[in-house]
C-alpha cells in the first residue's frame, strides 16, 4: 500500500513539472503572504503559523507546515495572497508525511477543497476548482488544476474523520499561471478578444460567461464569427442573404436560398449582377463602361470606358477629331472634315482628296488622285510624271494635250507640245492631228502635198496638190492665187480672172453675147402680147352673157320708171319662151 502511494506521488510531481513548466509561479518566499484560521498551540510553542506554507521550505516534517486548531472549530482554511488578480492553471502543494504511513499522513485531507476569490472575506469566495472525493488516500504531494481568475487562493476544509475537528496540515504551496489578461504556451497570448480583457481560459483562450470583447464574435473562443456576422473582424452582417442568420464565417457567401433582395448576385449577394447598380440593383450601369461593371453605389464605370467614350459614367463622346481609348487619338483626313467614329476612328462618308483606307491617314498611291484615291492619274501627264494625289494636275503634258489634268487634246487646229503649233492647211479646213499636226484627209488648194500641210504652193501653182501652173499674165508679174488661180489685176491688154483673154477677143465675145440674149428676148415680148389680148377677148365675152340672164330673171315691176320709151325698151327683151 506505502508503495503504491509512494508511485502515484511520484507521478504526480512527475506530471505537475510537466504541465506547469510553462506558466509561471506565483508564490515568491518572503514576498507572498498566507493566513489562515486558528492554529495548533504545540506544547505552548506557536510553530505552526500559516506562512510557513509560503517560506520555501518543502520539509514535510509537522514542525515545518502549518497545522490548524484541534479543537472547537467546525473548519479549516488556508488563503494564500497572490498581491493581485491572476489567472491560475495549477496549484500545488505538500502535504505532512511523518504519521508514519500513507493512509494516515492524509486522512485528514479527504474532502478538501480548493476555491479562489477576490477579497479577504470568504463571503466573497466564487470560484470552487477542486474538491476531493475522499475515495481515495492521498498522497503527500498534490497537484490539482484549478482554473480561474483570482487573487486569493483558499484550502478549505469542513469534515473530520473520528470525530476529530476539521484540520489542515500543510507544508508548502505553489500557485501556477498567467498574469491576469493572458494564456498559452509561456503565456504569451491576449485575452483581449473576451469582453473584459482580463479573463479567458487558460489553456484555450475561451473568455468567460460575460463573451466576446466585439458582440459579433462568437463566443466562448471568440475566434469565429456568431451567426449573422462575418468577416475577419466579425464586423459584416449576414443580412444581405436571404436567411440572415446564415452565411459563410469568411467569405459572406450565403447558402442555396441566395439574396435577401433581387438584383444582387449569389452566392456573395454583395455585388449586383453585371450591368446594374443602385441600392436595389436595378440601375443599369452605362452601356458604355468597358467591362459593364460600375460602382454598386454610384454607378460609376469601374473598368474605364469603351473606346470613344469619356467621364465617370462613361457617358460624354469624344469631342470632334478625336477617338479611341481616353479620346487619345485624332482622327485621319475624313471627308470635308467630318469626325471620324469616335470608338474605332472610321472615316463614315470616305476621306478627302489625297486619302485613302478606313482610317483615311494612307496617302494615294503614285498614279492615284481625290477622294478615297478613286481616280487615276492621266496618262498624258509630260514626262512619265504623276499627277497630284489630290487635284489630279500634271505639271506638264504631253505633245497634244493641254489642261491642268492633261485631259484635253490640243484645240483651234493647235498640235504639239503646249499646243503652240498650229495646223497647216488641212482639207476644208479640219484640224490636223492634235500630236503630230498631220492632215489625215489631205490638203486644201493652195498647200503642197504633204503630211501637214504647211507648205504653200510655190510661185507659179495653184489649186489642189499645187498641180495647176498658173498661165494668165497678173499684173507686174506677181503670181496667181495659190488657190483657185486668179488675179488680182491683170496686166495690160488683159482680162478675165484668169488674165489669160486678149482685150479685143473679150469686146468680140461681148458683142456675140448681146445678140444671143437681145433676139431671144423679143421673142418672148411677142408672145406676152399675143396671150394678153387673147385673154381680154375671153372675158369680154363673158361678161355681156352674164348681164342678159340677169335682165331675163327681173320682175316688170321692178324696173325704172322711164315712160314709154322704157316700156319699149322692155318690150325689146327677150321672152322666156325663146330662151327656152
Amino acid at each position: 500500500m506505502a508503495v503504491g502511494n509512494t508511485c502515484h506521488s511520484v507521478f504526480l510531481m512527475l506530471l505537475s513539472v510537466a504541465n506547469v513548466s510553462s506558466y509561471l509561479q506565483f508564490v515568491v518566499p518572503g514576498v507572498t503572504q498566507a493566513d489562515s484560521s486558528s492554529v495548533y498551540d504545540f506544547e505552548g510553542t506557536y510553530y505552526c503559523w500559516p506562512n510557513r506554507t509560503v517560506d520555501g521550505n518543502f520539509n514535510q516534517n509537522i514542525r515545518n507546515c502549518l497545522h490548524t486548531a484541534t479543537t472547537d472549530v467546525t473548519e479549516a482554511w488556508l488563503r494564500i495572497d497572490l498581491q493581485r488578480m491572476r489567472s491560475v492553471k495549477s496549484v500545488k502543494f505538500w502535504y505532512r508525511n511523518d504519521r508514519g504511513d500513507s493512509a494516515t499522513n492524509t486522512i485528514r485531507l479527504k474532502r478538501y477543497s480548493i476555491r479562489g476569490s477576490n477579497t479577504t472575506a470568504q463571503s466573497s469566495i466564487t470560484h470552487v476548482c477542486y474538491t476531493d472525493t475522499g475515495a481515495t488516500t492521498l498522497p503527500t504531494i498534490i497537484e490539482v488544476e484549478c482554473k480561474l481568475t483570482a487573487r486569493y487562493i483558499w484550502f478549505y476544509q469542513s469534515q473530520a474523520p473520528n470525530k476529530e475537528v476539521p484540520m489542515l496540515e500543510i507544508c508548502e504551496v505553489q500557485v501556477f499561471g498567467c498574469n491576469e489578461g493572458f494564456y498559452g504556451e509561456n503565456c504569451s497570448k491576449s485575452c483581449t478578444h473576451c469582453k473584459n480583457s482580463a479573463v479567458c481560459d487558460i489553456d484555450t483562450g475561451q473568455c468567460d460567461e460575460l463573451g466576446c470583447a466585439r458582440p459579433e464574435n462568437q463566443a466562448p473562443n471568440c475566434t469565429g464569427c456568431k451567426p449573422g456576422f462575418y468577416g475577419e473582424s466579425c464586423s459584416k452582417t449576414c443580412d444581405h442573404c436571404r436567411n440572415s442568420e446564415t452565411c459563410d464565417k469568411d467569405t459572406g457567401q450565403c447558402d442555396s436560398l441566395g439574396c435577401s433582395l433581387p438584383g444582387f448576385q449569389p452566392p456573395a449577394c454583395n455585388e449586383c449582377f453585371p450591368g446594374f447598380h443602385g441600392p436595389d440593383c436595378r440601375s443599369h450601369c452605362s452601356p458604355f463602361c468597358r467591362t459593364y461593371y460600375c460602382d454598386r453605389v454610384t454607378g460609376a464605370c469601374l473598368h474605364y470606358c469603351q473606346n470613344g467614350h469619356l467621364g465617370p459614367y462613361c457617358n460624354y463622346t469624344c469631342p470632334g477629331g478625336l477617338y479611341g481609348q481616353y479620346c487619345s487619338k485624332s482622327c485621319g483626313n475624313c471627308l470635308q472634315n467630318t469626325t471620324c467614329n469616335h470608338g474605332n476612328g472610321t472615316c463614315l462618308d470616305g476621306c478627302d482628296a489625297g486619302y485613302k483606307g478606313k482610317y483615311c491617314t494612307t496617302p494615294c498611291s503614285n498614279g492615284e488622285y481625290g477622294g478615297n484615291c478613286i481616280h487615276k492619274c492621266s496618262e498624258n501627264c509630260g514626262n512619265g510624271e504623276v499627277c497630284d494625289k489630290v487635284h489630279g494636275h500634271c505639271a506638264s503634258c504631253e505633245p497634244g494635250f493641254q489642261g491642268l489634268q492633261c485631259d484635253e487634246k490640243c484645240k483651234n487646229r493647235s498640235f504639239g507640245e503646249g499646243c503652240s503649233k498650229h495646223c497647216g492647211g488641212c482639207l476644208h479646213g479640219r484640224a490636223c492631228h492634235h500630236i503630230t499636226g498631220r492632215c489625215d484627209l489631205g490638203c486644201d488648194p493652195g498647200w503642197q502635198k504633204t503630211d501637214e500641210c504647211n507648205i504653200t504652193c510655190e510661185n507659179g501653182t495653184f489649186g489642189k496638190d499645187c498641180v495647176h501652173k498658173c498661165e494668165g499674165h497678173c499684173l507686174n508679174d506677181e503670181p496667181c492665187n495659190n488657190t483657185d488661180g486668179t488675179c488680182s489685176k491683170c496686166s495690160s491688154g488683159w482680162a478675165g480672172e484668169f488674165c489669160n483673154i486678149t482685150e479685143r477677143l473679150l469686146k468680140e465675145e461681148m458683142k456675140q453675147s448681146v445678140g444671143v440674149i437681145v433676139g431671144p428676148l423679143l421673142g418672148v415680148l411677142v408672145i406676152l402680147t399675143c396671150v394678153t389680148f387673147a385673154i381680154f377677148i375671153v372675158r369680154k365675152k363673158h361678161k355681156s352673157k352674164t348681164t342678159s340672164e340677169k335682165v331675163d330673171d327681173m320682175n316688170i315691176y321692178d324696173l325704172p320708171n322711164k315712160g314709154d320709151k322704157d316700156y319699149d325698151y322692155v318690150n325689146t327683151l327677150p321672152s322666156r319662151d325663146q330662151s327656152t
